[in-house]
């Protein structure tokens, strides 16, 4: 990167302020909702190798299932039982069930997710699951997602009617 430019980005000011997110301890019961596109994979690898190292009891969909559910609300089929009696962390794909995982999971846990610009989020999320292809929309992408949007009932039948990869 050229110098100038290196020196350009780092007088940039950002009109946005990070939160105070300073603990006086280290939380060790927690909920991870991963949202498709958003780095999930990656913080969710993090957050394991944590939970892991710690010896913490986490969540864990069927052995014939990738995910605790999603769409559908989590539900004690999507997961096997606690070897411990109890969960610490839950963190792969689920959609957030507020009395079950207070339920399952300790008074103190902490609820986090991960977020993205929306239509950037947007953007990435028809790429990944090929909207425009499986919807069959033959327009440019930027004329496609704007067909898309304008008839998301039709769109969303067409989806239920179709083997759509999730």
């Amino acid at each position: 990167i050229p110098d100038h430019l290196l020196q350009f980005t780092k007088q940039l000011k950002s009109p946005y302020t990070l939160p105070n997110c300073k603990t006086s301890s280290v939380k060790q019961n927690f909920v991870y909702i991963k949202t498709h596109k958003t780095a999930s994979d990656t913080l969710a690898a993090m957050f394991r190798r944590f939970a892991y190292t710690r010896n913490l009891s986490i969540v864990l969909p069927l052995s014939d299932r990738f995910n605790l559910g999603w769409p559908h609300d989590l539900r004690k089929e999507y997961h096997r039982p606690s070897k411990t009696g109890g969960f610490n962390v839950l963190l792969d794909h689920s959609k957030y069930t507020e009395n079950y995982m207070r339920e399952i999971m300790p008074e103190d846990t902490v609820y986090i997710s991960s977020w993205r610009e929306t239509f950037s989020h947007l953007k990435s999320a028809m790429a990944y699951f090929d909207i425009l292809h499986w919807s069959g929309i033959d327009l440019e992408p930027a004329d496609g997602i704007v067909t898309f949007l304008q008839n998301l009932p039709y769109y969303d039948h067409v989806a239920a009617s179709k083997q759509v990869p999730n």
